[in-house]
């Protein structure tokens, strides 16, 4: 018979091809080349598999907190304990503008600097007392 089967437009056969259903020396070569892989000491089938679930990430969603001038009992997002704010007051745009207000007023001799030392003008950061992390800010404006 030909290489191709004129009548039937098929290929050749494999017994027509000349396969002989064993592979060349050049495909042992080749197969012998390549990685196996290793089957370990243990015999599988003796041993229980045991199957265990992955453990859900804990994810902290970080809501806004209002914090006020006084320290605040709250739980740090960072070290993730439970403390007391330590509160550190910084001159912020309300002292500045009451202070302004002040030496327009005519109180600039001394007077125009009271809010400079009332907290309770000034804005309010608060750190955690264990890692010094700043927990948030109370700004007045």
């Amino acid at each position: 018979m030909s290489d191709y089967d004129k009548e039937n437009d098929l290929p050749p056969s494999y017994v027509d091809a000349g396969y002989t259903g064993t592979q060349s020396q050049s495909e042992q070569k080749f197969q012998g080349s390549l990685p196996q892989p290793s089957v370990p000491d243990t015999v599988l089938a003796t041993e229980t598999l045991i199957y265990q679930q992955p453990q859900p990430s804990i994810v902290y969603v970080g809501l806004p907190i209002r914090l006020g001038d006084n320290p605040a009992q709250i739980m740090c997002p960072n070290c993730r304990a439970s403390v007391l704010t330590r509160v550190k007051y910084q001159s912020g745009v309300l002292t500045w503008l009451i202070a302004g207000g002040l030496c327009f007023i005519g109180l600039w001799l001394g007077c125009c600097l009271v809010p400079f030392c009332v907290d309770s003008c000034k804005d309010a950061e608060h750190y955690c007392p264990n890692c010094r992390y700043m927990i948030g800010r109370n700004k007045k404006l």
